[in-house]
Protein backbone atom coordinates (compact mmCIF):
# COMPACT_ATOMS: atom_id res chain seq x y z
CA UNK A 1 0.00 0.00 0.00
CA UNK A 2 1.01 3.54 -1.07
CA UNK A 3 2.48 5.63 1.76
CA UNK A 4 -0.28 7.58 3.36
CA UNK A 5 1.14 8.46 6.10
CA UNK A 6 -0.28 12.19 5.40
CA UNK A 7 -3.71 10.56 6.66
CA UNK A 8 -4.56 11.13 10.05
CA UNK A 9 -3.93 8.95 12.62
CA UNK A 10 -6.37 6.40 14.27
CA UNK A 11 -6.69 5.12 17.49
CA UNK A 12 -8.40 1.68 17.47
CA UNK A 13 -9.58 0.35 21.25
CA UNK A 14 -10.09 -3.05 22.07
CA UNK A 15 -11.12 -4.02 25.43
CA UNK A 16 -11.00 -7.77 26.33
CA UNK A 17 -11.54 -9.94 28.91
CA UNK A 18 -12.24 -14.26 28.25
CA UNK A 19 -13.83 -13.52 24.47
CA UNK A 20 -11.15 -16.07 23.09
CA UNK A 21 -13.40 -17.54 20.92
CA UNK A 22 -13.89 -14.23 18.78
CA UNK A 23 -10.98 -12.02 20.07
CA UNK A 24 -8.42 -13.42 17.12
CA UNK A 25 -11.63 -12.14 13.88
CA UNK A 26 -11.61 -8.83 15.98
CA UNK A 27 -7.82 -8.13 15.65
CA UNK A 28 -7.37 -9.62 12.48
CA UNK A 29 -10.22 -7.12 11.06
CA UNK A 30 -8.81 -3.87 12.34
CA UNK A 31 -5.09 -5.05 11.19
CA UNK A 32 -6.48 -5.74 7.82
CA UNK A 33 -7.93 -2.41 7.17
CA UNK A 34 -4.10 -2.02 5.70
CA UNK A 35 -4.65 1.68 7.19
CA UNK A 36 -1.27 3.42 6.99
CA UNK A 37 -1.59 5.67 10.42
CA UNK A 38 -2.66 2.98 12.67
CA UNK A 39 -2.10 2.96 16.57
CA UNK A 40 -4.28 -0.12 17.41
CA UNK A 41 -3.85 -1.02 21.65
CA UNK A 42 -5.65 -4.03 23.13
CA UNK A 43 -6.74 -4.00 27.00
CA UNK A 44 -7.09 -7.19 28.48
CA UNK A 45 -8.77 -7.46 31.87
CA UNK A 46 -6.62 -10.46 32.80
CA UNK A 47 -8.34 -12.88 31.04
CA UNK A 48 -7.78 -16.89 31.73
CA UNK A 49 -8.69 -18.45 28.40
CA UNK A 50 -6.73 -18.31 25.34
CA UNK A 51 -6.62 -14.76 25.08
CA UNK A 52 -3.51 -13.98 25.77
CA UNK A 53 -2.23 -16.14 23.62
CA UNK A 54 -3.66 -14.42 21.05
CA UNK A 55 -2.58 -10.89 22.19
CA UNK A 56 1.03 -12.41 21.72
CA UNK A 57 0.27 -13.79 18.37
CA UNK A 58 -0.08 -10.34 16.84
CA UNK A 59 1.70 -8.13 19.51
CA UNK A 60 4.20 -7.32 16.92
CA UNK A 61 1.52 -5.00 15.04
CA UNK A 62 -0.08 -3.89 17.93
CA UNK A 63 0.99 -0.15 19.38
CA UNK A 64 0.51 -1.44 23.36
CA UNK A 65 -1.18 -4.45 24.87
CA UNK A 66 -1.13 -5.26 28.50
CA UNK A 67 -3.43 -7.98 30.77
CA UNK A 68 -3.95 -6.72 34.13
CA UNK A 69 -6.79 -7.10 36.25
CA UNK A 70 -9.41 -3.88 35.81
CA UNK A 71 -12.49 -2.41 37.18
CA UNK A 72 -14.35 -3.53 33.79
CA UNK A 73 -14.85 -2.44 30.72
CA UNK A 74 -15.25 1.16 31.11
CA UNK A 75 -11.88 0.99 33.35
CA UNK A 76 -10.46 -0.73 30.25
CA UNK A 77 -11.76 2.12 27.51
CA UNK A 78 -10.40 4.85 29.39
CA UNK A 79 -6.55 3.37 30.31
CA UNK A 80 -6.77 2.63 26.07
CA UNK A 81 -8.22 6.24 25.71
CA UNK A 82 -5.70 8.11 27.73
CA UNK A 83 -2.75 6.59 26.61
CA UNK A 84 -3.66 6.90 22.49
CA UNK A 85 -2.10 9.32 20.02
CA UNK A 86 -5.13 9.22 17.38
CA UNK A 87 -6.59 12.52 15.57
CA UNK A 88 -9.79 10.38 15.05
CA UNK A 89 -10.37 7.26 17.90
CA UNK A 90 -12.92 4.39 18.58
CA UNK A 91 -13.71 0.94 20.25
CA UNK A 92 -14.21 -2.63 18.83
CA UNK A 93 -14.88 -4.92 21.43
CA UNK A 94 -13.42 -8.31 21.61
CA UNK A 95 -16.25 -10.08 19.76
CA UNK A 96 -17.26 -7.51 17.03
CA UNK A 97 -15.13 -6.65 13.77
CA UNK A 98 -14.67 -4.02 11.21
CA UNK A 99 -15.67 -4.13 7.44
CA UNK A 100 -13.32 -3.60 5.04
CA UNK A 101 -12.04 -0.12 4.49
CA UNK A 102 -13.51 1.33 7.18
CA UNK A 103 -11.28 2.92 8.81
CA UNK A 104 -10.30 4.95 5.19
CA UNK A 105 -13.93 5.64 5.09
CA UNK A 106 -13.62 7.59 8.57
CA UNK A 107 -10.48 9.28 7.71
CA UNK A 108 -12.21 10.56 4.50
CA UNK A 109 -15.28 12.11 5.96
CA UNK A 110 -14.40 12.91 9.53
CA UNK A 111 -12.73 16.59 9.80
CA UNK A 112 -10.15 16.73 12.47
CA UNK A 113 -10.25 20.61 12.87
CA UNK A 114 -13.33 20.77 15.27
CA UNK A 115 -14.93 18.90 17.66
CA UNK A 116 -17.08 16.39 15.55
CA UNK A 117 -17.76 12.61 15.25
CA UNK A 118 -19.03 10.26 13.03
CA UNK A 119 -21.56 7.05 12.58
CA UNK A 120 -22.40 4.29 9.97
CA UNK A 121 -24.18 1.65 9.56
CA UNK A 122 -23.75 -1.75 11.45
CA UNK A 123 -24.47 -5.47 10.72
CA UNK A 124 -25.24 -8.17 13.18
CA UNK A 125 -23.46 -11.85 12.95
CA UNK A 126 -24.14 -14.31 14.79
CA UNK A 127 -21.26 -16.37 17.61
CA UNK A 128 -19.97 -18.49 14.17
CA UNK A 129 -19.53 -15.21 12.40
CA UNK A 130 -22.02 -15.60 10.12
CA UNK A 131 -23.81 -12.70 8.72
CA UNK A 132 -27.63 -11.94 9.28
CA UNK A 133 -30.02 -9.40 6.79
CA UNK A 134 -30.05 -7.04 10.51
CA UNK A 135 -28.56 -3.53 9.94
CA UNK A 136 -28.66 -1.25 12.47
CA UNK A 137 -28.90 2.28 10.78
CA UNK A 138 -27.47 5.54 11.23
CA UNK A 139 -30.18 7.86 12.02
CA UNK A 140 -30.76 11.53 12.54
CA UNK A 141 -30.08 11.88 16.34
CA UNK A 142 -31.31 14.27 18.83
CA UNK A 143 -31.74 14.34 22.25
CA UNK A 144 -34.92 12.60 22.09
CA UNK A 145 -33.69 9.47 20.07
CA UNK A 146 -31.37 8.72 23.39
CA UNK A 147 -35.00 7.51 24.80
CA UNK A 148 -35.04 4.96 21.75
CA UNK A 149 -31.45 4.04 21.70
CA UNK A 150 -31.20 0.65 22.78
CA UNK A 151 -33.71 -0.29 20.05
CA UNK A 152 -34.14 2.44 17.60
CA UNK A 153 -30.23 3.88 17.32
CA UNK A 154 -27.03 2.94 15.72
CA UNK A 155 -24.26 0.46 16.62
CA UNK A 156 -21.57 1.55 19.05
CA UNK A 157 -19.20 -0.27 17.18
CA UNK A 158 -19.53 1.98 13.93
CA UNK A 159 -19.04 5.13 15.89
CA UNK A 160 -15.40 7.40 15.90
CA UNK A 161 -14.88 10.46 16.91
CA UNK A 162 -11.93 13.71 16.73
CA UNK A 163 -9.69 14.36 19.98
CA UNK A 164 -11.62 17.61 19.98
CA UNK A 165 -14.37 16.00 21.27
CA UNK A 166 -13.05 13.80 23.29
CA UNK A 167 -11.47 17.07 24.87
CA UNK A 168 -14.91 18.18 25.15
CA UNK A 169 -17.14 15.45 25.68
CA UNK A 170 -14.52 13.38 28.19
CA UNK A 171 -13.73 9.81 28.36
CA UNK A 172 -16.60 6.92 29.27
CA UNK A 173 -17.50 6.99 32.56
CA UNK A 174 -16.14 4.15 35.01
CA UNK A 175 -19.69 4.34 36.89
CA UNK A 176 -21.30 2.68 34.14
CA UNK A 177 -20.91 -1.19 33.02
CA UNK A 178 -22.91 -1.38 30.28
CA UNK A 179 -24.52 1.91 29.03
CA UNK A 180 -21.10 3.46 28.97
CA UNK A 181 -21.20 3.73 25.21
CA UNK A 182 -25.14 5.54 25.27
CA UNK A 183 -23.40 8.02 28.21
CA UNK A 184 -19.91 9.22 25.95
CA UNK A 185 -22.83 9.54 22.67
CA UNK A 186 -24.72 11.79 24.83
CA UNK A 187 -22.66 14.05 25.56
CA UNK A 188 -21.06 13.94 22.01
CA UNK A 189 -24.79 14.99 20.64
CA UNK A 190 -24.77 17.69 23.20
CA UNK A 191 -21.91 18.96 21.49
CA UNK A 192 -22.81 18.32 18.05
CA UNK A 193 -24.84 16.03 15.76
CA UNK A 194 -22.81 13.30 14.00
CA UNK A 195 -22.18 13.06 10.60
CA UNK A 196 -23.96 10.26 8.82
CA UNK A 197 -22.07 7.26 6.63
CA UNK A 198 -24.51 5.53 4.29
CA UNK A 199 -22.32 2.87 4.75
CA UNK A 200 -21.95 -0.50 6.93
CA UNK A 201 -18.69 0.34 8.90
CA UNK A 202 -18.85 -2.88 11.49
CA UNK A 203 -20.29 -6.14 12.39
CA UNK A 204 -21.65 -6.45 15.97
CA UNK A 205 -21.64 -10.16 17.13
CA UNK A 206 -24.84 -11.05 19.01
CA UNK A 207 -24.34 -14.32 21.48
CA UNK A 208 -25.46 -15.51 24.59
CA UNK A 209 -22.35 -15.32 26.06
CA UNK A 210 -22.76 -11.84 25.70
CA UNK A 211 -22.82 -9.22 29.15
CA UNK A 212 -25.66 -7.05 27.22
CA UNK A 213 -27.50 -10.49 26.43
CA UNK A 214 -26.92 -12.66 29.54
CA UNK A 215 -27.43 -9.06 31.85
CA UNK A 216 -30.32 -7.60 30.13
CA UNK A 217 -32.60 -7.37 33.46
CA UNK A 218 -29.33 -5.21 34.91
CA UNK A 219 -28.36 -3.31 30.97
CA UNK A 220 -32.13 -2.30 31.72
CA UNK A 221 -31.71 -0.95 35.09
CA UNK A 222 -28.90 0.93 34.62
CA UNK A 223 -29.96 2.35 31.52
CA UNK A 224 -33.36 3.82 33.73
CA UNK A 225 -30.87 5.20 36.45
CA UNK A 226 -28.70 7.00 33.53
CA UNK A 227 -32.01 8.46 32.38
CA UNK A 228 -33.37 9.32 35.41
CA UNK A 229 -30.72 11.22 36.54
CA UNK A 230 -30.23 12.92 33.44
CA UNK A 231 -33.33 14.21 33.02
CA UNK A 232 -34.98 14.54 36.40
CA UNK A 233 -35.64 18.13 37.52
CA UNK A 234 -34.84 18.94 41.09
CA UNK A 235 -32.27 17.32 43.30
CA UNK A 236 -34.45 14.64 44.98
CA UNK A 237 -33.59 10.70 44.24
CA UNK A 238 -36.60 8.49 44.88
CA UNK A 239 -36.94 4.39 43.66
CA UNK A 240 -40.45 5.47 41.94
CA UNK A 241 -38.81 7.70 39.48
CA UNK A 242 -36.03 5.29 38.55
CA UNK A 243 -38.50 2.61 37.90
CA UNK A 244 -41.10 4.28 36.21
CA UNK A 245 -38.22 4.37 33.22
CA UNK A 246 -37.20 1.13 34.25
CA UNK A 247 -41.09 0.05 33.28
CA UNK A 248 -40.47 2.54 30.05
CA UNK A 249 -37.47 0.92 28.92
CA UNK A 250 -38.95 -2.73 29.33
CA UNK A 251 -41.98 -2.25 27.52
CA UNK A 252 -40.19 -1.26 24.85
CA UNK A 253 -38.27 -4.97 24.77
CA UNK A 254 -41.82 -6.10 24.78
CA UNK A 255 -42.73 -4.26 22.13
CA UNK A 256 -39.35 -5.22 19.89
CA UNK A 257 -40.53 -8.84 20.49
CA UNK A 258 -44.02 -9.01 19.30
CA UNK A 259 -42.66 -7.00 16.15
CA UNK A 260 -40.23 -9.59 15.76
CA UNK A 261 -42.64 -12.71 16.12
CA UNK A 262 -42.49 -14.16 12.64
CA UNK A 263 -46.57 -14.73 13.18
CA UNK A 264 -47.52 -11.95 15.52
CA UNK A 265 -45.45 -9.13 13.57
CA UNK A 266 -47.50 -10.29 10.23
CA UNK A 267 -51.20 -9.94 11.99
CA UNK A 268 -50.28 -6.65 13.08
CA UNK A 269 -49.08 -5.36 9.42
CA UNK A 270 -52.36 -6.86 7.87
CA UNK A 271 -54.25 -5.11 10.84
CA UNK A 272 -52.52 -1.81 10.21
CA UNK A 273 -53.25 -1.83 6.77
CA UNK A 274 -56.75 -2.99 7.68
CA UNK A 275 -57.28 -0.28 9.87
CA UNK A 276 -55.74 2.39 8.04
CA UNK A 277 -58.13 1.10 5.13
CA UNK A 278 -61.33 1.19 6.43
CA UNK A 279 -60.93 3.79 9.53
CA UNK A 280 -64.25 6.24 9.60
CA UNK A 281 -63.42 9.61 9.96
CA UNK A 282 -66.01 12.17 11.00
CA UNK A 283 -65.57 15.26 9.37
CA UNK A 284 -67.96 17.90 11.71
CA UNK A 285 -64.80 17.64 14.29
Amino acid sequence: MEDKSHQPRITVVTPSYNQGAYLEATIVSVLEQNYPNLEYLVIDGGSTDASIDIIRQYSEQLQFWCSESDAGQSDALTKGLERSTGDILCWVNSDDTLCKDTLATVANNLAIDKPGWLVGHSRQIDKHGKTSNRIRYAREIDQTTFFQYKYRWFSQPSVFWNRKMMDVAGYPNKRYHYIMDLDLFFRMCCVTPPTLVDRVLSEYRVHGEAKTTREALLVDKEYATWMYEYFRSGDTQDEFGKNVFLDYIQLQRSYRTLQEHPVISRVARIWKKYANKNIFIDKQY
